[in-house]
C-alpha cells in the first residue's frame, strides 16, 4: 500500500507498522489513492473510474454537459470551456453556475481574453463572491506572456483561487513572482518542453498532473512526466514518489479537496485503487515503476464502495486474491 502525505511510504496490509526498504506483497498489485485529474475533458464517471480517476474537473465543451456534470451527486467539479461564445454570454453562464454551484464550478479564462479588461474584472468578481475557482491558459508565445500576466494581475484574476495551465520557462523571474500567490499550476502532456520544477520550487508554487484531453489515463500522464522530465545520466528532476503525489494529493489540494481525499489516511474518504504491477517491487521507486508497467487498474473504490472491477480474462479467478 503506497501513498502518504507529501511523500510515499510502504505500510503493512493491516497498517500496523511501516516497512522500510521492503514492499509487502498484496496479490499481484499495490493499493494507491485514487487519481485526481484537475483538468479533464467531457469524461463520464464510468470512463474515469476505469482509469482510476475518482475526482476530476471536467471541462465541458457544451452547456448541457456542464450542467449535467454539476447536477450529479458525485465528486465531479466542472469548468466552463465555452470560450467560443461571446464574452458577455460567457459571463452570464459563469455568474449563473457560480451562484448555484459555488466551489464545484471553475471559471476558465484563456489568453485571448487578456485584452478584455471589463470581462476579466467581472469574472474575477464572480469568483471572489462565490468562492469559485479559476483556471487560466497563458499564451504559448513568450513575447505575449508578460503583457498577459500584467493584464490578468490588474484585473485581480491572479489570486489564491487561480490555477495556471501549462506555464513554461518562457515566464521570466518577475512573472513567477506574480504567480507566487496563486492556488497552483497544472501540467498536461500537451506541455511544450519540460515542467519548470526549479522555478516552481523557488517560488513555492504547488503543481499537479492532469490529462488535459489527451487521454483519460493518469497512468499515461505519470509515464509522460517521468520520461520527459528526467535524463538517464542526471539526477531525476521528478522522482517516482513525487509523480504519484502529483497525480493524487497535489491535484486534490488544487481542487480544495485535499483534506478529504488524495492520500491513504485515517479520517479521509476510502477512495483507493488496486493497481496491477509487473513484478514484486522491493522499494518505493520500484513499486511505482512496476505499477506503471503493469496492466492498469484492477479495482476502484470510491467512498468505500466498489465502482470499477477490471473484466476478467479467461482462466482468472473470480475475485482478486489477497496474499496472506
Amino acid at each position: 500500500m503506497i501513498g502518504g502525505v507529501g511523500r510515499t511510504k510502504f505500510v503493512e496490509r493491516d497498517l500496523s507498522r511501516r516497512v522500510i526498504g521492503k514492499a509487502t506483497e498484496i496479490s499481484d498489485g499495490v493499493i494507491i489513492p485514487g487519481f485526481v485529474d484537475p483538468y479533464a475533458f467531457d469524461g463520464l464517471d464510468s470512463d474515469l473510474f476505469e482509469h482510476g480517476t475518482l475526482l476530476s474537473a471536467i471541462h465541458a465543451s457544451r452547456e448541457d454537459i456542464l450542467n449535467s456534470a454539476l447536477a450529479q451527486d458525485n465528486d465531479l467539479v466542472a469548468a466552463s470551456s465555452l470560450m467560443n461564445e461571446s464574452p458577455d454570454h460567457v459571463v452570464s453562464v459563469a455568474r449563473c453556475l457560480a451562484e448555484q454551484y459555488r466551489n464545484r464550478f471553475i471559471l476558465t479564462i484563456n489568453s485571448g481574453m487578456g485584452e478584455q479588461k471589463r470581462i476579466l474584472k467581472e469574472l474575477a468578481s464572480i469568483s471572489r463572491c462565490n468562492d469559485t475557482g479559476i483556471q487560466v491558459h497563458l499564451p504559448t508565445d513568450p513575447d505575449q506572456v508578460s503583457s498577459t500576466l500584467k493584464a490578468f494581475g490588474k484585473s485581480k484574476i491572479l489570486n489564491d483561487r487561480t490555477t495556471i495551465i501549462n506555464p513554461t520557462d518562457a515566464i521570466d523571474s518577475s512573472g513567477w513572482r506574480q504567480l507566487g500567490g496563486i492556488n497552483g499550476v497544472i501540467f498536461t502532456p500537451t506541455l511544450s518542453g519540460k515542467i519548470p520544477v526549479e522555478s516552481l520550487g523557488e517560488h513555492g508554487i504547488e503543481w499537479a498532473l492532469a490529462t488535459g484531453g489527451e487521454s483519460l489515463s493518469m497512468i499515461d500522464v505519470m509515464k509522460w512526466c517521468l520520461a520527459s522530465n528526467n535524463n538517464v545520466d542526471q539526477s531525476p528532476r521528478v522522482s517516482e514518489a513525487e509523480v504519484l503525489y502529483r497525480a493524487t494529493l497535489a491535484g486534490a489540494n488544487l481542487l480544495g479537496k485535499g483534506c478529504e481525499i488524495g492520500s491513504l489516511e485515517g479520517g479521509k474518504r476510502a477512495n483507493f485503487l488496486v493497481v496491477e504491477t509487473d513484478g514484486k517491487p522491493s522499494n518505493i521507486a520500484g513499486a511505482v515503476q512496476s505499477m506503471l508497467n503493469g496492466d492498469g487498474v484492477i479495482t476502484a473504490y470510491s467512498k468505500g464502495e466498489k465502482v470499477y472491477q477490471k473484466p476478467q480474462e479467461e482462466g482468472e479467478d473470480e475475485d482478486v486474491k489477497w496474499a496472506s
